[in-house]
């Protein structure tokens, strides 16, 4: 339980439909759910596990998902689902 509740602090702290005491709202649930996908793919992708401690492991890597942490070129490049556009 513990993933998905960080994963729900980082949503609410840094998107602005998310946070409680706003007037912010997505007008379309694309749009949310996309900025939502980013989020958990920079999560687990990009950032490192602790920015308190020296290792810059990402979670992916933990996992053998990878073996280095991604870029933002190598998340964007390619639609991995070009048929549904």
């Amino acid at each position: 339980m513990a993933p998905v509740d960080h994963l729900h602090q980082l949503l609410r702290h840094t998107c602005a439909e998310h946070k409680r005491e706003t007037i912010a709202f997505g007008r379309k649930i694309e749009s949310v759910v996309g900025r939502a996908l980013l989020t958990a793919v920079w999560r687990n992708f990009v950032k490192g596990r602790s920015e308190k401690q020296p290792d810059h492991r990402t979670p992916a890597m933990l996992l053998g998902l990878t073996d280095r942490p991604w870029t933002w070129c190598k998340i964007l490049a390619q639609r991995l689902f070009s048929t549904r556009e």
